[in-house]
């Protein structure tokens, strides 16, 4: 599969629209709570306890806001994790680079630039990597989601059994390792911004 802008942007509205629901339901789901605390403690206002019972109830907002908004965020970034690995499974280079963000950059662990992947580098890795790979299978154990603000860590355990074609034939290989994978939301939107 050759990659082009138009089928990523596609992709990716097409990831958007099949998930708006599920999490939309999600987020009203996990906020039900703070929506039902908020209904009761506006009713219980009183002219004389105003200023007190609004310093209480903004406290616990702001909290509960935070607390419920990184498991929403959680559960989304999940979704992302689990759409890269099935565009991984297919070999579909547009659904794994409609997981990422425009911004991309990762080091690969090192000072020298020479092995920096970008995001126009990606595109032209991952496409020519699975053109070379056959019987690819991606299995992984999300281990842990750390969200801060704007930005996400996912700590992965990946398993992958696959063939390589060599001038010799295919050879079979297994990968096997825990994985640190950073995500930035843009427009809303989680996106994976380093680590593959």
């Amino acid at each position: 599969m050759t990659f082009s802008v138009g089928t990523v942007l596609g992709t990716s509205f097409g990831i958007w629209f099949k998930n708006l629901i599920p999490f939309t339901l999600l987020a009203a789901a996990v906020h039900f709570p703070l929506i039902v605390y908020t209904y009761f403690a506006m009713s219980r206002l009183e002219a004389g306890d105003f200023q007190h019972n609004w310093l209480i109830w903004s406290s616990v907002n702001t909290v509960a806001s935070l607390v419920l908004n990184n498991i929403v965020s959680g559960a989304i970034i999940y979704g992302v994790v689990q759409e890269w690995v099935k565009a991984m499974n297919e070999r579909n280079a547009a659904g794994v680079l409609a997981q990422v963000a425009p911004d991309y950059f990762d080091d690969a662990g090192t000072p020298e630039p020479g092995d920096d992947l970008d995001r126009e580098r990606l595109e032209k890795a991952i496409a020519a990597d699975l053109a070379r790979i056959e019987g690819s299978k991606l299995a992984v154990t999300l281990r842990r989601i750390e969200v801060q603000n704007e930005t996400a860590f996912a700590e992965i355990f990946y398993d992958s059994y696959y063939r390589v074609q060599t001038t010799v034939g295919p050879v079979p290989r297994r990968d096997s390792d825990v994985h640190r994978m950073r995500f930035r939301k843009l427009d809303g939107k989680w996106k994976i911004a380093g680590g593959l």
